[in-house]
């Protein structure tokens, strides 16, 4: 496999993780109220104004506790065995 393969793979990861985590977050919030706690970054819309056109750009990025164990477990984890079972 090559670094292509092994980029994707690792992007799927992440993002299947982060997925899951969020979802994680939500289900156990009344149980375990510290893995929903969540830290927001980045900045607010600001709106661009040209002649004739209107542009609205803005970044925030919204991740909780359940979200930051579930990617590093899946790195340490599910990754390497992704990457070889890909490349085999």
């Amino acid at each position: 496999m090559g670094k292509f393969g092994k980029t994707l793979v690792l992007i799927v990861v992440i993002v299947a993780a982060l997925l899951i985590g969020r979802v994680t977050a939500e289900a156990c919030a009344t149980t375990v109220p510290f893995l929903a706690k969540t830290a927001e970054f980045g900045f607010t819309p600001f709106v661009l104004k040209l002649v004739g056109n209107e542009f609205t750009l803005g970044l925030q990025f919204n991740i909780s506790i359940a979200q930051i164990i579930i990617v590093v477990f899946s790195l340490y984890f599910f990754y390497p065995k992704a990457v070889r079972a890909f490349s085999a």
